[in-house]
């Protein structure tokens, strides 16, 4: 499915935190949820992803989850994007939380400029 003006409207914080026995589960998923953050991103199918990567335990090392910003038009195309992850049907995460998102004016960085944003994107200021 291609992406629309519409569907390029708002964006989204994913945040997903593993069981807490799902270390082989995660390992044994990895390759499959990498190459298909790719075919997304090369195919530009689906919610563009624009930053994602895991979350650490406390050791800084210890992989407990992930995080990823999204842009899409609506929740329904969220999770569905989650639901067909490789750490979702292989039951890696165990809880997912997603919010709309709007990144502050004041933000040091700024979302990339698309044919779909062709200007840098910002929030709208308020009244």
């Amino acid at each position: 499915m291609e992406r629309t003006k519409e569907e390029a409207a708002v964006f989204w914080a994913v945040h997903c935190l593993d069981h807490p026995d799902a270390a082989n589960r995660r390992a044994a998923a990895r390759a499959e949820h990498s190459a298909r953050l790719a075919r997304l991103r090369d195919t530009g199918t689906g919610p563009r992803v624009l930053l994602y990567g895991p979350l650490l335990g406390p050791d800084g090392e210890t992989q407990v989850g992930s995080l990823f910003l999204v842009e899409a038009g609506h929740l329904a195309a969220v999770e569905d994007f989650v639901d067909q992850d490789p750490f979702s049907t292989g039951d890696v995460w165990g809880v997912v939380d997603i919010r709309a998102f709007t990144p502050s004016g004041n933000s040091v960085v700024t979302l990339p400029v698309t044919p779909e944003t062709p200007e840098p994107r910002r929030p709208p200021t308020p009244i």
